[in-house]
């Protein structure tokens, strides 16, 4: 190789080195991921809408859609103190939250707020309705009447779309996850407060 040949590969060498970095510099490191991609190309985390807790806006001419409750009646109610740490602990019993806000002549009221008959006979194998805490005891529901609405099975009354004992498999699959740390109490409940039955459906229809 020549002098003439060497120093034009010098020169192209060198230019070719400016120019990589004159790029690297316009690409500062808080624009990239630890793996080197931009972040404009990562979509945000997706999280699921709080619902406003314990404020009701109605109390009479409530509407069930299809599997869920009229948010201006039943937004749903949690306790704070309770956390995961509460929740998943193995003594933890819904027994101490139960009844200790609305007696059963208040929760009863739930089906007049929605216009529903009361069934006869409703326990063991005939039981069609229950009175449902919306965000359940197990995840940190609170004994309010924001937080109660009557849930029946497909066929009660019009009811249609999915029932209480599906809502019942779906409160279990979440609490599992919760105490697996693989969701955290906050998103399960508020996945369930705001559409249980669209959560269900992505989770596979868990069941008990």
């Amino acid at each position: 190789m020549n002098r003439k040949h060497l120093a034009l590969g010098t020169a192209v060498l060198v230019a070719a080195l400016i120019a990589y970095c004159v790029y690297s510099a316009s690409r500062s490191p808080s624009s990239l991921t630890p793996d080197g991609r931009p972040r404009s190309a990562i979509s945000p985390p997706t999280t699921t809408a709080q619902p406003a807790y314990g404020r009701p806006v109605k109390t009479s001419d409530c509407h069930v859609n299809e599997s869920l409750p009229d948010p201006e009646c039943t937004p749903g109610d949690i306790i704070a103190a309770e956390t995961k740490d509460v929740i998943c602990d193995p003594d933890f019993r819904t027994s101490t939250v139960r009844d200790t806000v609305t007696t059963p002549a208040e929760k009863r009221r739930a089906y007049a707020m929605y216009d529903l008959p009361h069934p006869a006979h409703n326990q063991g194998a005939r039981q069609v309705c229950e009175i449902d805490h919306l965000v359940p005891l197990e995840l940190g529901g609170n004994d309010t009447m924001a937080n109660l609405w009557p849930e029946c099975s497909p066929g009660y009354a019009g009811w249609t779309g999915a029932g209480f004992r599906d809502k019942d498999g779906f409160e279990n699959h979440l609490r599992r996850q919760v105490c697996a740390g693989n969701i955290s109490l906050a998103e399960a409940q508020s996945q369930i407060a705001t559409d249980w039955h669209k959560h269900w459906v992505d989770a596979g229809r868990p069941r008990r």
